[in-house]
């Protein structure tokens, strides 16, 4: 009867937040919250991926039957010499205790932060010598029986390398990636400090973990620990629970000289398991950052419906008086919101593939 134009009262109402032509800031906002959800969980799911391949990996030595406990003797002021004496006396003592079946030393510990080395090395493979930094450690001959790394080829470290010329052992790794073989015994290397010397490498041994449980097979070069410094580990070989010989390897250690540090005493179980508490707490940060993100998202994109369909309201009565179905007005707004999801979804997406990869990378999980 007032002849009103029904398709002007429609252009009038209808919400930009809700027309199909532009999404608006706030369809921009809830895309940008879908996509940081999308993308921490992402993150979080490869963090916990390489935990569980991580804890279910083989590190590549006997783990359940050793402990080690590490020393420092600084406090003591030692000379060179007198400090190779100590750790030489803390050695005996340890290995002569009940339940100890073997000792050995070293500077650095299984999945521990190694320190790195430059070596000249990848000729045989690639025809061209480069600088490589390659994980080291410095061992006693003990090493390798103690934890139960295997020798593939040549010799393990005798009495004769400590204090003589410089020989090494390198892991199966190693042989590979830098000679493309595994038996390399007699073959050379150099140091890009001083390249004109050739040093020998006189044994392959297995790969052990080097830095992190689920790493990939890490070349590793080991050397004889035949010099003086002021910390260093015994870990020990037991024929019962390692925790148990523990107390008496602090004992023995308290009745040399009480002035000895102990910087830190376990069991290889649980010193795993403390290399793997920072992966764990980085998962579950991630993990609920992202579960946060994502009920952000899902209260943007509730937001904008219930926003868009106020300000449509009125077009929703008219399109229902006109007869339109129930489904096609919920329809009306879950297509624009669908738009904007999918936008989120696919940044998100986007973003998430490279930074997956970095977390695999870190973790040891599948770079997919």
């Amino acid at each position: 009867a007032t002849r009103r134009d029904v398709n002007a009262t429609l252009r009038d109402d209808a919400s930009s937040l809700g027309s199909r032509n532009r999404v608006g800031l706030t369809g921009v906002l809830v895309a940008g919250q879908v996509a940081v959800s999308l993308l921490l969980l992402v993150t979080a799911g490869a963090f916990v991926e390489g935990l569980l391949r991580a804890e279910g990996t083989d590190p590549g030595f006997d783990w359940q039957e050793t402990a080690f406990i590490q020393v420092s003797a600084a406090p003591l002021g030692l000379d060179d010499e007198a400090t190779l004496a100590l750790f030489d006396q803390i050695h005996d003592r340890i290995e002569s205790l009940p339940g100890v079946d073997r000792a050995g030393t070293s500077l650095m510990l299984p999945a521990s932060l190694f320190g790195t080395t430059t070596l000249l090395l990848g000729s045989e493979v690639s025809g061209a010598d480069r600088p490589t930094e390659i994980p080291w450690n410095y061992v006693s001959q003990d090493y390798f029986d103690v934890l139960g790394i295997e020798l593939l080829h040549g010799r393990l470290l005798t009495e004769a390398d400590f204090g003589g010329e410089v020989v090494a052992i390198v892991s199966e790794s190693f042989a590979r990636t830098y000679y493309g073989r595994t038996d390399v015994v007699g073959r050379s290397y150099r140091s890009e400090g001083n390249p004109d010397v050739a040093l020998e490498i006189v044994g392959v041994v297995s790969d052990a973990t080097v830095r992190s449980l689920g790493e990939a097979p890490t070349p590793t070069i080991y050397w004889s620990l035949d010099f003086a410094f002021d910390r260093t580990n015994f870990i020990v070989r037991s024929s019962g629970d390692p925790s148990d010989v523990l107390a008496g390897m602090r004992a023995e250690i308290r009745t040399i000289d009480p002035r000895i540090m102990i910087l830190s005493a376990s069991s290889m179980e649980d010193h795993l398991g403390d290399t793997l508490k920072r992966d764990r707490l980085a998962g579950s940060i991630l993990a609920g950052l992202g579960g946060l993100a994502l009920l952000l998202a899902m209260l943007g994109i509730y937001g904008v419906v219930s926003f868009a369909v106020s300000r449509r309201r009125h077009e929703v009565g008219i399109r229902i008086a006109l007869g339109a179905a129930r489904a096609s007005v919920v329809r009306l707004f879950v297509r624009d919101v669908a738009v904007v999801v999918a936008m989120g979804a696919l940044i998100g997406g986007a973003l998430s593939v490279p930074l997956g990869r970095a977390a695999a990378e870190v973790t040891g999980a599948p770079g997919s």
